[in-house]
């Protein structure tokens, strides 16, 4: 919609949820809230401690004051691999849950797995009279390619 190039409702006029909010939501349908919990408060101390570390830098800096070259002092900071869920596991509540979804893709996938297994006498068999060898007015001597 050309129209609607912006969001409806615009962040500043959205209240922010608290985490306090968020667990109960996801306590209401069923889903454990401790690690999502976690990770919001660590990201938080990150946002924390990366501020400060600029205004070290930016401090730093000031006291520096090299000549002709002015940039970041700071070094970025390191991240180790954040360990994931496997994409197959994520969003189910339960094992019960998880094992539905699989006979359920399991059904689905059945029409495909009989399509694979058409023999050779189930194939199409494409049109062997060409329209450009068949058409117009045939004279004598043209009759043995049908």
């Amino acid at each position: 919609n050309k129209s609607m190039n912006s969001a409806r409702m615009p962040r500043s006029k959205v209240a922010p949820k608290s985490i306090q909010d968020l667990e109960r939501e996801l306590g209401d349908i069923g889903v454990d809230t401790k690690r999502a919990a976690k990770r919001s408060i660590a990201a938080a101390e990150t946002r924390r401690s990366r501020r400060a570390k600029r205004r070290r830098a930016d401090i730093a800096e000031e006291d520096m004051e090299i000549e002709g070259k002015g940039g970041k002092v700071a070094r970025s900071l390191s991240r180790a691999p954040s360990k994931k869920r496997p994409r197959n596991e994520t969003g189910f509540k339960d094992d019960a849950q998880k094992k539905k979804a699989e006979k359920i893709k399991k059904k689905a996938e059945n029409k495909w797995k009989s399509e694979a297994r058409k023999g050779e006498a189930d194939r199409r068999y494409f049109n062997l009279m060409p329209k450009h060898l068949n058409s117009g007015k045939r004279g004598i001597g043209k009759t043995d390619r049908r």
